[in-house]
């Protein structure tokens, strides 16, 4: 029996992880790329700031390739007992195919304006939290260059992120569903 694995893609700060969230709060698993690196940079005794992620990162695509953080959600996905599992942190087309040697996966993106991702990086209360708008955009060109805006242009659905919470979570909530009964009806569940 196939798993539903709804990818996350977007920008830094434009929302992924609040929409993998709710998803969480309405039961479905949740496995964060961004945790993978973060276990990875700790593993390998890294500074959990911006730019010790970000080494981590680049570090792993280099000796492992470009699915290399993909490559470390497999152990999670397969040992999941879940049949939907939503994925958060796409940064690339070649960690969506990773992802549909596993079962079925469906690929959503958020998009945020740079001003507002900025005020979402700003308050957030992360280790690897921006402090300027310049850490932004250097953070912005690295993530493109590990193919994020071909992910993002290429999503199956496009979540606009310009209005409140709640706006928000009835966006994804649509697709949520969506995808859900979809899955549903092809009779994996």
């Amino acid at each position: 029996m196939g798993k539903l694995l709804i990818c996350i893609t977007g920008m830094p700060g434009s929302g992924k992880t609040t929409v993998a969230d709710f998803g969480r709060e309405k039961g479905i698993e949740v496995i964060s790329m961004g945790e993978e690196v973060r276990n990875e940079a700790l593993r390998r005794n890294y500074q959990i700031d911006s730019k010790g992620l970000a080494y981590t990162m680049l570090k792993l695509r280099e000796e492992k390739g470009a699915t290399a953080v993909a490559e470390l959600c497999i152990p999670k996905i397969n040992s999941s007992k879940s049949k939907v599992i939503i994925i958060d942190g796409i940064r690339s087309l070649e960690e969506v195919k990773v992802f549909k040697r596993l079962g079925e996966a469906k690929l959503l993106s958020i998009h945020t304006s740079p001003l507002r991702r900025f005020e979402f990086l700003k308050n957030r209360r992360r280790e690897d939290a921006l402090l300027s708008k310049e850490e932004l955009d250097e953070r912005d060109r690295r993530e493109l260059k590990v193919g994020l805006g071909e992910a993002i242009a290429l999503a199956d659905e496009i979540i606009i992120n310009d209005s409140d919470l709640k706006e928000l979570k009835e966006k994804a909530n649509l697709i949520f569903e969506k995808w859900l009964n979809e899955f549903k009806d092809k009779d994996h569940c």
